[in-house]
């Protein structure tokens, strides 16, 4: 329905419906697992924000009431040895009804 939607509130990277159900996606990509993976990054200040800009975007673009929030991460594996193939590098989570 919707990519990188901006309202007063934040950001909501991607907006889906699921039968009667609003999804909010949250995108997290980690090159590398520093700082935290990609999952680790969504703190209790973004989702706060993704919270209210849902709420946003359900009172004023839709006459759907139902909502969810997913997270979907991308982050390195943590490993010892040098993989050649990037694919096998990183893990992908994708965590229905995060928060």
């Amino acid at each position: 329905m919707a990519r990188n939607y901006r309202g007063h509130r934040g950001e909501i990277d991607i907006i889906l419906q699921d039968g009667n159900t609003l999804v909010f996606v949250e995108v997290r990509y980690r090159k590398n697992n520093f700082y935290g993976n990609g999952l680790e990054s969504v703190t209790t200040q973004k989702q706060q924000r993704i919270l209210r800009t849902a709420q946003e975007y359900m009172q004023n673009e839709t006459k759907l009431k139902n909502g969810r929030i997913d997270v979907v991460a991308m982050s390195q594996k943590l490993q010892n040895t040098h993989s050649e193939n990037t694919e096998d590098s990183y893990t992908f989570e994708w965590i229905k009804d995060a928060f």
